[in-house]
């Protein structure tokens, strides 16, 4: 079945709008809409503050923009769409079945009008989260796992394995405290950090350094050639798994990914071993796993299987769709 698809959101490199309009196009003919490119978004959680009303007419200009065309589904991939715009929006495509598309924790979706009743489905990745909704009346939630995009596989990368145990992220405060317990008490060396300090954490003493954040091939190449990649969740991921270690699997980069049952459950028996709990336990896997190549590449190689099968924004963009025509 061809459709006409509307994706909503801020496309950038490595973005989630850009990989999963990527996947929704072999399912009909897709326009992507960038609300990004104005000064605006930059400033966005200032405004919205300050100035809810300057927010609210920026996209209704916006989104007035697609009022003269026909979609059968129109995807929002943001958390901070007033209701008066998404009733703008329902109102000038009746037709249309409006969803959108949740990624973010619970510490991170704004005033919760991303959860509204007034779109068709709403997509998150957190099930407590969802059962909260659930259980106060909600009848338009449903989940999907984040995932990879299926194109990585096909971009080749030198093999320059190295002895960096690499972490990503931003680095909040929890972060911070995180990092530095791996430092200063269980004496972890080569530790590399990539990602962006927090404001809160920037004016602390660190033991560390922080590399800029990475994207693309250099991201790939740097997942896949470091002899460990640790993933801690947000303090917020309470039953899900966070983008990091769906992205790092299919890489085929070697993760030790603190627990989640989402985790817990998507991965099979032999894989949970790459699973841990707390800093103890963490500190005893890296040591094991730095002692174990040939066993570390072996999980390695079936972690990345397993993704390449199970992970990929085709499966979950097909899975979403189903839901969605199935409602």
């Amino acid at each position: 079945m061809t459709s006409n698809l509307l994706v909503i959101g801020t496309f950038q490199d490595d973005s989630l709008e850009s990989f999963f309009s990527d996947a929704l196009k072999k399912y009909g003919k897709v326009v992507k809409h960038d609300i990004g490119s104005n000064i605006i978004v930059k400033y966005r959680q200032q405004i919205i503050i300050a100035f809810p009303f300057v927010w609210s007419f920026y996209l209704k200009m916006e989104l007035s923009k697609m009022y003269n065309y026909n979609f059968d589904i129109i995807f929002i991939i943001m958390r901070d769409l007033p209701l008066s715009n998404l009733k703008d929006l329902k109102k000038n495509h009746p037709n249309s079945k409006i969803v959108n598309i949740n990624p973010d924790q619970m510490t991170t979706i704004g005033n919760m009008t991303s959860l509204s009743n007034l779109y068709d489905l709403v997509f998150l990745k957190d099930k407590y989260l969802g059962e909260k909704m659930i259980n106060v009346g909600a009848k338009n939630i449903r989940y999907w796992l984040e995932c990879y995009p299926q194109k990585w596989n096909n971009i080749i990368l030198d093999y320059v394995p190295n002895d960096n145990i690499v972490i990503l992220g931003n680095i909040y405060y929890y972060r911070h405290l995180f990092i530095e317990s791996l430092i200063c008490k269980y004496k972890i060396k080569n530790l590399k950090i990539y990602g962006k300090d927090d404001k809160h954490v920037r004016s602390l003493k660190k033991n560390y350094q922080i590399e800029d954040y990475i994207y693309g091939k250099e991201k790939l190449s740097i997942i896949r050639n470091s002899k460990i990649i640790i993933n801690n969740l947000h303090f917020a991921e309470i039953t899900s798994a966070n983008n990091k270690f769906f992205e790092i699997s299919g890489i085929g980069g070697f993760i030790l990914t603190e627990f989640s049952s989402d985790i817990y459950n998507i991965l099979p028996e032999k894989l949970r071993i790459l699973i841990w709990k707390n800093m103890d336990e963490l500190n005893d896997k890296i040591k094991y796993f730095t002692n174990n190549p040939k066993e570390r590449e072996e999980l390695r190689i079936e972690l990345n299987n397993y993704a390449k099968e199970n992970f990929t924004y085709d499966i979950s963009v097909k899975q979403i769709l189903n839901k969605i025509y199935n409602h």
